[in-house]
């Protein structure tokens, strides 16, 4: 007699705890998923504080060089306002030390709530919800932490104009280094863009990733691809390979964004390179 009844009893406590253990489950995935919008709307809210105290202070700025009568520095200040509104791109004329660790802050902070979700979604079996946050996590990885700060995107890609004079393989280094590669541009807009950005800065000239180093008058790309646009400055014979020196190009934002050929060490051919030493641009996908 009693093996008959725990044979009905067991099946009778299933059914009777299963909704409480279904409650607990929806219980834990609701929040796991309130966790998750909340670290959302405090990373959002935080870079909208952030980027508030850029443009006060840019705004305090433009108001000082107004004043002052100081019209280089006001068109200066326009400039960066539009390029951080438009752009993110950091401005020079303020001080972004705290807007930086402010947002790595949030970025942190936004991250750890993306991996405890994981986790927690792991643990409860939801494999499906934890692979689709792990997709987020990643792109949130790739679109915020892999770069440096300051890089402004353009069609999927990421730029930054570094004004530090190197030789053309120091800058391809360098690049390289931090997870890119010296620019490679592969359309009139795309080369539009690479001198507006080098317009904000204090450089006239950059490096950009093509060489005919290996093959004399063969130029190819950093990432080795072909070279299908090209923009060189032909009315003023450019690329000349003046010296049999030149093999790097650069990019003269003086000359509306047409490129030259340069010698890598510019200082050792100083009657060859009047425009000055090159800054450079790295890229990153």
């Amino acid at each position: 007699m009693k093996d008959i009844i725990m044979k009905f009893a067991r099946p009778l406590v299933i059914i009777l705890l299963l909704p409480l253990l279904m409650s607990n489950l929806c219980s834990a995935e609701d929040s796991i998923e309130k966790d998750l919008e909340e670290s959302k709307i405090e990373y959002e809210k935080m870079l909208t504080e952030s980027r508030d105290v850029i443009f006060n202070a840019l705004e305090k700025r433009r108001e000082v060089a107004q004043r002052s009568g100081d019209l280089k520095l006001l068109d200066k200040v326009q400039l960066e306002i539009k390029a951080f509104e438009t752009q993110g791109v950091l401005p020079t004329t303020v001080n972004v030390r705290s807007y930086q660790y402010r947002i790595n802050q949030a970025r942190s902070r936004r991250e750890v709530a993306l991996r405890l979700a994981i986790s927690n979604l792991t643990k409860n079996g939801d494999l499906a919800r934890a692979r689709e946050i792990q997709s987020k996590l990643e792109q949130f990885q790739a679109s915020s932490k892999l770069r440096p700060e300051g890089t402004v995107r353009f069609n999927k890609k990421y730029y930054k104009v570094y004004t530090s004079q190197l030789s053309w393989n120091e800058a391809k280094k360098k690049c390289e280094q931090m997870g890119g590669q010296l620019v490679v541009i592969n359309s009139k807009e795309e080369n539009t863009f690479v001198a507006k950005l080098v317009a904000l800065t204090d450089t006239r000239l950059v490096w950009i990733g093509c060489t005919d180093v290996t093959s004399e008058g063969t130029w190819t790309w950093v990432d080795e691809k072909k070279m299908n646009f090209k923009n060189w400055d032909h009315k003023r014979g450019q690329p000349n390979n003046c010296g049999e020196v030149e093999h790097y190009g650069v990019l003269l934002l003086g000359e509306e964004g047409r490129w030259w050929d340069y010698p890598d060490v510019p200082t050792q051919y100083p009657d060859w390179t009047k425009q000055g030493r090159p800054g450079f641009v790295c890229q990153w996908d």
